[in-house]
């Protein structure tokens, strides 16, 4: 007795069993790191949404802290910028060093921050803290106009010496 096919398609050919059977075992030996690959790239969006947040909380901290710190509105509350430091569990360091990210991203026009396709981090800001407004904005620029707008914290470095060494 011979087999049936289970639909009314006719029965393949030798070739077509023997792909068929090859693309089976592929899946076979593939799947289970398809899967990983899946749950990996999941997890990697859900990063990348909660570093967006936390960059945003980033920003949002440290302009909070310069308002405070430019206003002197603590002194109504603590007698001294390390007393409200310290009640927001952060060393003055950390509050100075977040104030001067803001003070980076500030001076950068939109323009030119919109250009990025990535937000800077704050080791790359605080690479440019040092610098003058106009000259941040000019390395920005130098870095964008590379082709590369996703700038690693080397590139920025590189560029920021680049133009250290032609003035």
């Amino acid at each position: 007795m011979v087999a049936q096919s289970l639909s009314s398609r006719p029965m393949s050919t030798p070739a077509e069993l023997k792909a068929f059977q090859k693309d089976f075992d592929t899946i076979r030996g593939s799947i289970d790191e398809a899967k990983e690959y899946i749950r990996f790239e999941a997890a990697r969006e859900a990063a990348n949404e909660g570093m967006q947040r936390n960059y945003r909380a980033f920003l949002d901290a440290g302009a909070a802290l310069k308002r405070i710190n430019d206003s002197e509105s603590y002194k109504d509350k603590y007698e001294t910028w390390p007393a409200l430091c310290r009640s927001l569990d952060i060393s003055e360091r950390q509050a100075y060093r977040l104030i001067r990210c803001v003070k980076v991203i500030e001076g950068i026009p939109p323009e030119v921050m919109e250009r990025m396709q990535v937000p800077l981090s704050q080791r790359q800001i605080e690479t440019l803290s040092d610098l003058p407004s106009d000259q941040v904005i000019e390395v920005m620029e130098v870095v964008i106009e590379s082709g590369d707008p996703k700038p690693t914290f080397s590139k920025l470095r590189e560029t920021l010496k680049a133009a250290s060494e032609a003035r």
